[in-house]
């Protein structure tokens, strides 16, 4: 992800909305809120709470 940003493919300050709509909603999510540098900085695990593991 970090390479896209280097080469200006993408911006740590977008939001996963704005990259991969409708993807992220429901159970309380909105995609719209979380930006693409938090899904850099927030463990895996914590992302899919909602998911079945």
């Amino acid at each position: 992800m970090l390479q896209f940003v280097r080469e200006g493919y993408l911006s740590l300050d977008g939001t996963v909305e704005q990259w991969l709509p409708d993807v992220v909603q429901g159970n309380g999510n909105d995609g719209g809120r979380i930006s693409v540098s938090s899904c850099c900085s927030t463990p895996a695990p914590s992302l899919m709470s909602g998911y079945p593991r």
